[in-house]
């Protein structure tokens, strides 16, 4: 159907009376939907590999990193790279913060940043059909805990490339931050850059929704928004929201496809625990590391799908952490300890009626 026939429901949950009159309107408001799969093209070069791509960044310090306003302009700055053949690139771009609780945290030295190329400069270099990327910092220059919280939200992105195509893509990068006046030592740190989102759903053959008007979880295709939920039920992720797009973009084929929403930014799960991750006062929960189910009503049969994909895929899930060089021991067993908690709780009967089933009594 037409994405513009879709009725914008509040968010939130409701309840008796009221939710069923609105799933009843949504149910009206949606059909017939149409099971349409998205096709996945073959990646960007810049994201078709998983080696760590080294860069160097020569910019004016100051005026990047301490621009905290509510609207930030491009600054110039150089980007370096040596391809694999020895050929050495300069790329000019624009660079500028971005972002909201990393950017205005005090303690971030280096906020998340995002870097506007030049089309014609980057033809025939790694970045070859890449004009605006966003780019996951370290925060913190002093701290190492910093640099391994950029590899566990590194790899939450990677869990969910194993689930589906719907979904960013991202590059693990080394980079040496040069300050171009000399006033500040250089720094180099690993961070990874975002897949943009456009190129992502021309990559799944589909296009953004651009609109901000509210669209129901419920008005999207179901059995893709069951395994987003238990997805971010077993990171343990609540900061996410489909109706709000609060970290979560959707895209659709075309006028009569279903619109699939396809989520980013994991540094609030509970698997990752960053120092300024809080829950939502209204979830009630004593920490992000609490897990909290934040799907809709789905029968067993729904649910039972989406935890045998999960189960299918344990092992390289969980060998994601176990295997991954650059994360240190006691992080990589938390996480995967965090994971396989998840799942002994899918395969509990009575802790999947109490963390999944209870949604449909809301």
């Amino acid at each position: 159907m037409d994405v513009r026939v879709h009725i914008a429901l509040a968010a939130g949950r409701r309840s008796g009376a009221t939710s069923v009159l609105l799933l009843i309107i949504l149910a009206l408001a949606c059909r017939p939907a149409r099971s349409q799969d998205l096709v996945a093209g073959a990646a960007a070069a810049l994201f078709a590999a998983d080696d760590p791509l080294e860069l160097t960044i020569s910019l004016d310090f100051d005026p990047v990193f301490g621009d905290r306003a509510e609207i930030r302009d491009y600054q110039p700055a150089t980007l370096y790279h040596t391809s694999d053949s020895g050929a050495q690139f300069a790329l000019d771009l624009g660079i500028k913060t971005r972002g909201y609780y990393r950017l205005h945290w005090l303690d971030c030295d280096i906020p998340p940043l995002r870097l506007n190329f030049k089309k014609k400069q980057v033809e025939g270099t790694v970045f070859e059909g890449q004009n605006k990327l966003k780019l996951v910092t370290h925060c913190r220059n002093r701290s190492d805990t910093f640099q391994q919280y950029v590899f566990q939200e590194y790899l939450l992105y990677r869990i969910y490339n194993l689930l589906t195509d719907a979904s960013f893509l991202t590059r693990l990068v080394e980079i040496t931050y040069v300050d171009s006046r000399r006033r500040h030592d250089s720094i180099t740190k690993y961070g990874f850059l975002i897949e943009d989102e456009d190129r992502m759903a021309e990559r799944n053959g589909a296009r953004l929704i651009e609109s901000r008007a509210m669209i129901h979880p419920e008005a999207t295709r179901r059995a893709a928004m069951t395994l987003l939920t238990v997805f971010q039920y077993m990171v343990g992720n609540t900061d996410w929201g489909v109706s709000t797009r609060h970290n979560v973009r959707l895209i659709y084929v075309d006028a009569t496809s279903d619109i699939v929403a396809v989520p980013y930014d994991f540094d609030w799960a509970g698997i990752i625990s960053t120092p300024y991750a809080t829950p939502d006062p209204q979830l009630k929960l004593h920490s992000v590391r609490e897990r909290r189910f934040m799907g809709f009503c789905r029968t067993k049969d729904e649910f039972a799908a989406a935890f045998g994909y999960l189960r299918e895929r344990q092992e390289e899930i969980l060998s994601l952490f176990r295997n991954f060089p650059l994360l240190e021991a006691k992080y990589a067993e938390r996480s995967t300890e965090y994971l396989e908690e998840f799942y002994e709780t899918i395969g509990e009967p009575k802790l999947v009626r109490r963390e999944f089933d209870n949604v449909c009594l809301r």
